[in-house]
């Protein structure tokens, strides 16, 4: 359960000029022929998943009864970025689950409370993994193994590792051992636990593993941190900081074991947690429609992916989204959410050296990118039962592949990840845009803008309306470039969320007229009060 950091908002540099006039907003936008040399280069799974252990049955189905929902909506991503978002399975569950090798059930899950957003702890059998065989072919996964205490839980870890590697080889992308142990050590003692005692069980489990599963080398996601060191008000384990600097500089690196670093992050708590004093409640208008709030959020992530990366061990937020403990009802599940999102994976994107993101998902949980059963009380304060369907999350995931893609459907569909690079136009409180350049052999061509406009509509207050936002292009990115947007009721609401035009049917398939408009004489673009528009050349 990652925490906010707790740091408050500073002015923004401002990259572009603008004019008012009648209470609206123009801006020239100065978009350069490349971005910035320090800018890092992404692939088109930059905004992947993550799926809580317990969950993945309902999200992924079984051999006999694949889930259509989510095959559909992973396959739609597909069809515009030519690559499959890697999905991580783990979370807090993994690390109460054990695996059972004679049990004849895929997964058991124990509840002390029904209520529960989670269970206590769950059982593994081999029919398992027949859920990792069901999202389309060329869809790879991180498996989170358990990390239980002495030579017993060495032992589990080494039968989990073996099963799962011999049944799922070229699916599997990387294994992590333990969920946020910098926080949550489980059987470990809170008083001799430390950065240091992880760092050498962790190689200890990690070369031990290898040697007993034959995988390649390196083949661990290493870290998996809840990120509890950025936030100075909680208490830390141990006296050295939990951070990807500290684990590097005392030898996660040495053994050769890991592919890559990763901590967890999201921007807030949605409800009040025994490790801090309480705070309000975060608010979807202070905390996610709030581009300035997100920057000083990142800037942890700016330093420690940079140290990790400039050591040779790519860094990942391995598990994210907009609130802690599962989300918040009005806030994680509606169209504010999804613009949110397109300027957290762009800005990060821009500003960091994370190379990945991944959305966490849980079918009872209220920030899930989607619901992929029918569930109770995942989607509203009533504990109304509603049916699987994608969430507004889901549409701003697909504006962010589109905009790591080829929305007029020309990507080669070979599996193979295209590069990006995404450099900033604008950074204001409630406005941003950005560029997007592909890069291919060493060139850059600008294949995008995108414009996210976090000054919304509210249902709540019909008279609580963010001003329009237009900007004009600079002569020579006008050309033919296509204009596609996202739109929604208001930004409170998950209804009325459409992605050109079309709407999410309960199969998961686009369905629609697609709207596609052409740039207005003069190479201005007007984005609506709580929209994004994807500008595409």
């Amino acid at each position: 359960m990652p925490l906010i950091t707790g740091r408050l908002a500073c002015a923004l540099l401002f990259l572009a000029s603008s004019t008012s006039g009648n209470g609206e907003s123009t801006i020239k936008l100065d978009v350069p022929a490349i971005a910035p040399v320090k800018n890092q280069i992404i692939d088109s799974r930059f905004f992947s998943h993550s799926i809580e252990l317990s969950y993945l049955v309902d999200y992924a189905g079984n051999l006999t009864h694949p889930n259509t929902l989510s095959n559909n909506l992973i396959r739609n991503l597909y069809l515009v970025t030519g690559s499959y978002p890697i999905v991580r399975v783990g979370g807090s569950t993994q690390n109460h689950a054990t695996w059972v090798q004679n049990q004849t059930e895929a997964i058991v899950l124990n509840f002390s409370d029904p209520s529960a957003d989670q269970p206590d702890n769950v059982t593994l059998g081999p029919a398992f993994l027949e859920s990792f065989k069901t999202f389309p072919d060329g869809t790879q996964y991180i498996f989170g193994l358990n990390f239980f205490d002495g030579e017993i839980g060495k032992q589990d870890a080494v039968l989990e590792a073996r099963n799962v590697y011999q049944s799922l080889k070229d699916r599997l992308y990387a294994f992590e051992i333990g969920n946020e142990f910098d926080g949550f050590p489980v059987n470990r003692s809170r008083e001799t636990w430390s950065l240091e005692a992880y760092v050498e069980q962790w190689l200890y489990f990690a070369g031990t593993i290898s040697g007993n599963v034959s995988i390649p080398k390196p083949f661990f996601q290493a870290g998996v941190f809840a990120t509890l060191t950025a936030n100075p008000d909680i208490p830390q384990i141990g006296n050295t900081p939990w951070t990807a600097e500290t684990a590097i500089d005392h030898g996660i690196t040495g053994t050769g074991q890991a592919r890559t670093f990763t901590e967890h992050t999201y921007i807030g708590v949605s409800s009040n947690s025994s490790l801090l004093p309480p705070v309000p409640l975060p608010s979807l208008d202070q905390n996610l429609l709030n581009h300035t709030f997100l920057a000083h959020h990142m800037e942890y992530f700016v330093e420690q992916s940079r140290y990790s990366v400039a050591h040779g061990l790519p860094y990942v937020i391995g598990e994210t989204n907009s609130l802690a403990s599962q989300g918040l009802q009005g806030v994680s599940n509606v169209f504010g959410a999804a613009l949110w999102s397109i300027g957290y994976a762009l800005y990060t994107a821009a500003a960091t050296n994370v190379s990945r993101l991944h959305f966490h998902n849980g079918t009872p949980y209220r920030y899930s990118v989607w619901q992929p059963v029918t569930a109770t009380g995942a989607t509203n304060a009533t504990n109304a039962t509603t049916p699987a369907h994608a969430r507004p999350l889901y549409y701003g995931n697909m504006f962010v592949a589109n905009a790591l893609g080829n929305p007029r459907g020309h990507m080669p569909q070979n599996g193979s990840a295209s590069t990006w690079k995404v450099a900033f136009l604008v950074e204001e409180a409630r406005f941003t845009a950005y560029a997007v350049f592909s890069v291919a052999q060493g060139a850059q061509t600008l294949r995008h803008i995108a414009l996210v406009n976090m000054d919304g509509r509210w249902s709540a207050d019909p008279a609580k309306v963010g001003k329009e936002k237009t900007v004009k292009l600079p002569e020579d990115s006008r050309g033919a470039a296509e204009v596609r947007r996202l739109t929604g009721a208001a930004v409170d609401l998950a209804q009325g969320v459409t992605w050109a035009g079309r709407t999410v049917d309960p199969d998961g398939n686009l369905v629609g007229m697609e709207v596609v408009e052409r740039v207005q004489s003069g190479g201005e673009v007007t984005v609506q009060p709580g929209e994004a528009v994807l500008l595409s050349f």
